[in-house]
């Protein structure tokens, strides 16, 4: 089994990133994580998880013995859904269960409906309108956006959105990506 020096290697070099890229996103000295792929020093929780949210895997990923198969396909119906009350919305995972990454769905807000808050979010998030028309919030900016249009935050400014249409609107929320390299 891999140490987990060798499987933060393995991740990083599956990317193609370098040190430098891996501690800017991760926020860790690119010496720190020279000495950690090479297993020489320990890691705390807290460092290990900046790791992970910047992979966008789980902690887990660090620790398994058993290698996960390279593809999974998740079918529309074995979608694992999660609860939205109150604010007419149906969100499903898209990714296999087990796996983590977090936020990463496809939302279907019901005419008039929208979010009850607009939660700040570390990172950056990408919403892909795939269907209707969606009125998101950005701070105190507003965007209309049409089937095909996409949104992309890059700061972890406060956001929400409302459906003003008579038709579901349907989009995918991808959240926060991991890799923070050049904008």
């Amino acid at each position: 089994m891999p140490t987990l020096g060798e499987r933060i290697r393995a991740l990083r070099q599956e990317h193609k990133l370098t040190l430098h890229d891996v501690s800017e996103g991760a926020g860790l000295t690119p010496s720190f994580l020279s000495r950690l792929e090479r297993d020489r020093v320990n890691i705390s929780v807290a460092n290990l998880r900046k790791i992970a949210n910047f992979f966008g895997v789980p902690m887990t990923y660090f620790f398994s013995s058993e290698e996960s198969p390279a593809v999974e396909v998740v079918r529309a119906a074995e979608r694992r859904k999660l609860q939205a009350t109150g604010e007419k919305l149906q969100v499903e995972a898209l990714l296999p269960e087990g796996e983590f990454h977090p936020d990463a769905f496809e939302a279907v807000v019901l005419p008039q409906g929208k979010s009850s808050r607009r939660a700040p979010r570390e990172g950056r998030t990408l919403l892909f309108l795939l269907e209707g028309e969606l009125r998101c919030y950005v701070g105190e900016e507003q965007y209309d956006l049409q089937a095909g249009d996409s949104l992309y935050i890059r700061n972890g400014t406060d956001y929400g959105w409302e459906n003003p249409g008579p038709r579901e609107a349907r989009f995918l929320l991808i959240q926060p990506l991991g890799y923070r390299g050049n904008s």
